[in-house]
């Protein structure tokens, strides 16, 4: 990019690779420390495998970068971080575990959301710019973000919302 300026769609795909670069390698170091509070064995083993495809999906988005010639800038991934202090604000108000694994699939759920329509973006910008291989890399990481999303839906519906839901006799 010209001056840390977006001047066209090339610069602002850069920038949203940018950002999405930094908030996996960020979000992988949260998720380590977040899943040591997770309870339900199901949420705990999701998370596990997400962050297996985390790995995976900083390695498609350096590979992007190469595709572009473009290096990858180290800096604040500002909207992950925000929805990363949000978990751990929720994971310390939690007072019940159950209520605390459903706190935690809400949360990674809007870090999902944010990811899906970041990668959506992303998609749409390369295959307009011809850019065809960036964007089937892209939609690799793209859907992966749909599947963990529709993953952590079913655990929440079937398991963590119902335990979460019962009124803890303690607090009457």
């Amino acid at each position: 990019m010209k001056e840390n300026k977006i001047f066209d769609l090339t610069d602002l795909m850069i920038e949203q690779l940018q950002e999405l670069y930094n908030g996996e390698k960020q979000l992988v170091k949260a998720l380590n420390k977040i899943k040591t509070n997770i309870t339900e064995p199901e949420l705990l083993n999701a998370v596990d495998k997400h962050l297996a495809s985390n790995e995976d999906q900083i390695m498609r988005l350096k590979r992007a970068f190469d595709i572009l010639y473009v290096k990858q800038r180290k800096r604040e991934a500002e909207t992950i971080e925000a929805l990363i202090r949000r978990i751990k604000s929720l994971v310390k108000m939690s007072a019940d575990p159950e209520v605390m694994d459903a706190a935690i699939i809400t949360a990674l759920q809007h870090i999902n959301h944010y990811k899906i329509a970041s990668y959506g973006a992303i998609c749409t910008y390369a295959n307009m710019l011809g850019q065809y291989p960036m964007a089937s890399i892209i939609h690799e990481n793209l859907e992966e973000e749909k599947n963990m999303d529709r993953k952590l839906a079913m655990i929440a519906e079937e398991v963590v919302n119902r335990k979460a839901q019962i009124v803890n006799p303690e607090n009457q």
